[in-house]
């Protein structure tokens, strides 16, 4: 009988690590490693990607790194943005960057999408692994998310 679900025994494995707080200067290098996978995967769409949570409200550190995406276009907005999340987590799996998903993709009735994961910088193997939130939102839903 297995008395931990899977996600008690992921937040056991990287607990350490994700319980430090994470520097202004590695959420910037880790939204830039989420950017750069999604502009590599969507190099046509105009894309708005912002970093959010505690970075954006000039927090010196955070708890976790929120990067939320949206087109720039309000045409058609939710099949703008069909199938960008589940692409951009396996690309990101695939670079070694995310190690683990925190369960499956949150899709909304709103055509909004979330992945809640533990990533890690590669340039450095002393880098913590840390806590990482991708939201992809309908450009109508941006500003409020």
């Amino acid at each position: 009988m297995h008395l931990l679900t899977k996600l008690q025994v992921i937040g056991l494995k990287y607990h350490e690590d994700i319980i430090q707080k994470i520097p202004r200067s590695e959420v910037k290098l880790i939204f830039e490693a989420v950017e750069r996978a999604t502009l590599a995967l969507f190099p046509n769409k105009k894309l708005i990607i912002e970093t959010c949570g505690s970075y954006r409200r000039g927090k010196v550190s955070s708890g976790d790194v929120d990067v939320i995406i949206t087109t720039e276009s309000k045409y058609d907005e939710v099949n703008q943005i069909r199938g960008m999340l589940p692409a951009i987590v396996e690309k990101l799996k695939d670079d070694g960057f995310l190690v683990e998903r925190l369960g499956a993709l949150k899709y909304s009735h709103t055509g909004s999408n979330t992945i809640f994961g533990i990533c890690k910088l590669q340039d450095d193997p002393s880098r913590l692994f840390r806590r990482l939130d991708i939201k992809v939102y309908p450009r109508s839903q941006f500003a409020f998310a």
